[in-house]
């Protein structure tokens, strides 16, 4: 993680998860900041300058990804904002 904002408040530096594909985001769009990244994507989760959209390259709703139910929490917590 490179930054804990929003959707991954509360999350350590590191944690494992879920990605059971290829595609890829190479950068993110316009507008956009990197929130996280892996040895696999360089952009794993992103935020746009607002906090109003958001997006995870990995699977936070399955058993493996550490803290998974927390990116929803915390995407419920910003979007109440």
């Amino acid at each position: 993680i490179q930054d804990n904002d929003t959707i991954l408040s509360g999350f350590p530096k590191e944690f494992n998860a879920w990605e059971s594909h290829w595609d890829e985001v190479i950068e993110p769009p316009s507008g956009f900041k990197v929130l996280a990244s892996s040895q696999y994507s360089k952009v794993q989760a992103i935020v746009n300058h607002d906090n109003t959209v958001f997006g995870v390259q990995f699977h936070p709703e399955v058993k493996h990804t550490e803290n998974g139910t927390l990116v929803f929490k915390n995407f419920i917590s910003a979007i109440k904002k």
